[in-house]
């Protein structure tokens, strides 16, 4: 299996997050995410599929081949990419809130958003090349979105490019944020 294939099963498991909810008040671009706390079922329960399948569009989707195997590395790769992604979503969607103009992250299709995530964290988590992240980003657009979702992610990606650092971590809550906040659960 190649890096785009494993890239295919990685969206998938991202694209899942948006409607991995535990309540009906959840939103996946505020703060506090909603998430399951089971990431190693849901990684568990996606690799004991007896054969990774996914639909062929009428795009250039790969056929599926039932000879492909889904080594440890394979797994490796496709767990570094959910897990880094989901554990990283806050700050992922604060980048791409910040960054998206004209665009809220409500607005965007979920694929769209899976797939910008997805490279967001390649870009800025990991060490794959920018431009190997942005083309595979366009790539999955091609096969898995709009007609015009690659030329909108691949603009949305070079403009990350030269992002300044500041512009890459969530802003610390001032004294008057924290004094307006919403009282958590846990605080009461």
């Amino acid at each position: 299996m190649d890096r785009h294939t494993e890239r295919i099963h990685g969206l998938s498991l991202i694209f899942a997050l948006a409607f991995d909810t535990q309540d009906e008040t959840y939103n996946p671009v505020i703060e506090n995410h909603h998430l399951s706390t089971e990431t190693d079922d849901i990684l568990a329960q996606y690799f004991d599929l007896q054969d990774l399948v996914f639909v062929n569009t009428n795009k250039q989707v790969p056929a599926h081949n039932k000879d492909i195997t889904v080594t440890k590395k394979n797994k490796a790769f496709i767990t570094a990419l959910y897990q880094g992604t989901r554990e990283r979503l806050t700050q992922i969607d604060f980048i791409l809130s910040s960054n998206v103009k004209n665009w809220s992250l409500e607005r965007l299709n979920k694929v769209d958003l899976a797939i910008l995530r997805l490279a967001v964290f390649e870009m800025h988590f990991f060490d794959t090349p920018n431009q190997v992240v942005i083309n595979e980003a366009v790539e999955l657009a091609k096969a898995f979105s709009s007609d015009e979702a690659p030329k909108f992610i691949n603009g949305i990606l070079a403009g990350l490019l030269d992002l300044p650092k500041e512009k890459l971590v969530l802003p610390s809550p001032t004294p008057e944020t924290a004094l307006t906040a919403e009282p958590t659960a846990e605080s009461d």
